[in-house]
């Protein structure tokens, strides 16, 4: 499967087709469909997957939904890509950031993802 994120949630509300999830980042709307192993269910806790290359600067020209802000505490150029450690709390998580960009430690960031590429696992699967 690669390098991925886990990240617990809880969820908070549903309506038609999204879901309010909360993290320790904070509150966000996902789609239905991104709850691969049935429906969302109001206070059931659950897991978001997120894989370090789908997070996008404040400038992606799609739509996209913000986990919060982190703060980047170190970062490698990988020729594709930077790979960033960034602390947001007392979350670590991992982000691929285009090659164009000029990450440096102690710089904020934007947790932006497109809302669809978050995938919420229930019931302890895959984790």
């Amino acid at each position: 499967m690669g390098e991925a994120n886990f990240l617990p949630a809880t969820v908070r509300g549903t309506s038609g087709s999204e879901a309010q999830v909360e993290t320790t980042l904070g509150r966000v709307a996902l789609p239905a469909s991104a709850f691969v192993s049935g429906s969302p269910a109001v206070g059931k806790d659950v897991t978001l997957c997120i894989r370090p290359e789908h997070f996008r600067n404040a400038n992606a020209d799609v739509p996209t939904v913000s986990l919060g802000r982190g703060r980047i505490t170190g970062s490698a150029f990988f020729g594709t890509h930077h790979r960033c450690h960034v602390a947001a709390g007392d979350t670590v998580l991992t982000a691929h950031l285009p090659q164009t960009d000029n990450p440096e430690a102690g710089a904020e960031l934007d947790l932006r993802l497109k809302a669809d590429s978050i995938v919420v696992l229930q019931d302890g699967a895959g984790v």
